[in-house]
């Protein structure tokens, strides 16, 4: 099956962009969900319904639903709508819910990761257990489910002893990126925060770390690999403000870290880090932060697709990668770039009859891989 990664092939992820707001929606925040006055819970949410959700996190466009399961577990997901062509008739598009990010927690303190996935296709029927991660059949412990037909037109709903939620604003509180300390000297205080971790490109996770009074350090890893919460207990060494010592103890071996936090913008650790007697490299970038002076860009990783391109609809005018675009010559257009992937970005206002034009001018050009998203905010004008 077609992997829909058209909207990652656009994005140039800065150093700071490993982790957005989506990886901080765990712990109490969905724990407590239930008893949150944000938080709406649905049973069923129809493509207008998604498509009208405000954007609520740093760095995350796509719709995002709340889950709690039937067996008590907490699920994040970010949900887009598209189209395949069917395999009998060419022309013929087909709707799709794609579920692009997912991540189910343990029930009780949702830290501890139990199920993960990336660009799940549900055709019309397809029932998804969120606790296990897999399309099932029906009768077989599904959570959501999507139904291309019916009132309101294609919709993703909760099955039985499971709750959707969406949220009318974010429930995280910002980064504290900005409470670091200004200039190269390192304070304890700068230490504190959460990161994304990799260590010799084999173990990779989320740290929290917590700076007490006396340089005592604490917080929890959770393990991208086993996706376990782990305790972590360190401490600062008062003769080299920047360095830190910490330990994870895993179920059957320890992680032990010695790291240097950056001078300039503090916004990463590097060092060592050794298990069972062998010495590796890790780094660990702040969420939030960035690993370049102001102004720079210390990394760029992925390049944009060269088959791919993005269609944003607005009342007043429609653009094709930045660049004005008429019904009249969308065809063509898409044919000069060779475009065999497109995105489409739909601003609130902007009618079914317009959007429906181009799906099916993109059909009749070929189009093999087709994405709706709603368009947080209006097109911006082509540069000159």
């Amino acid at each position: 099956m077609k992997r829909f990664n058209i909207v990652l092939g656009f994005l140039l992820i800065a150093g700071s962009a490993w982790a957005d707001d989506f990886d901080r929606l765990e712990g109490k925040v969905l724990s407590e969900l239930a008893n949150d006055p944000n938080a709406k819970p649905r049973e069923r949410l129809t493509l207008k319904d998604l498509g009208n959700q405000p954007s609520l996190l740093a760095g995350v466009r796509s719709p995002l639903v709340l889950a709690k399961t039937e067996q008590g577990n907490y699920a994040r997901m970010l949900v887009s709508a598209g189209f395949r062509r069917s395999a009998d008739d060419k022309k013929e598009l087909i709707p799709i819910l794609v579920i692009e990010r997912f991540d189910t927690l343990e029930a009780g303190p949702a830290t501890s990761r139990i199920a993960k996935g990336r660009d799940v296709v549900l055709f019309d029927g397809f029932q998804f257990d969120l606790d296990t991660g897999i399309v099932v059949p029906g009768g077989q412990g599904g959570d959501i489910a999507f139904s291309a037909k019916g009132e309101g037109g294609p919709v993703l709903s909760a099955l039985k002893g499971t709750t959707l939620y969406t949220l009318d604003k974010s429930p995280l509180a910002p980064l504290a990126a900005d409470a670091l300390t200004p200039g190269r000297a390192v304070k304890p205080r700068d230490f504190q925060g959460h990161f994304q971790m990799v260590a010799d490109g084999q173990w990779s996770g989320r740290v929290e770390l917590l700076v007490a009074d006396d340089g005592s350090v604490s917080g929890r890893f959770r393990s991208d690999q086993t996706g376990g919460s782990y305790k972590i207990v360190g401490a600062l060494t008062p003769d080299e403000p920047n360095r830190i010592t910490f330990s994870v103890d895993l179920p059957r071996s320890r992680l032990e870290f010695d790291g240097r936090l950056w001078t300039e913008g503090k916004g990463a650790i590097a060092g060592i880090v050794t298990l069972l007697d062998r010495a590796y490299g890790f780094v660990a970038v702040r969420e939030g932060g960035r690993l370049a002076a102001e102004g720079q860009d210390a990394i760029h990783l992925g390049t944009p697709a060269p088959n791919a391109a993005v269609l944003s609809i607005a009342p007043d005018k429609v653009l094709l990668n930045g660049e004005p675009v008429t019904a009249a010559d969308f065809t063509k257009r898409l044919a000069d770039k060779g475009v065999r992937e497109l995105m489409i970005l739909a601003a609130p206002e902007a009618t079914y009859s317009a959007i429906l034009e181009y799906v099916e001018l993109a059909n009749e050009a070929g189009i093999e891989s087709l994405r709706l998203r709603s368009a947080p905010e209006p097109a911006a004008e082509p540069r000159e």
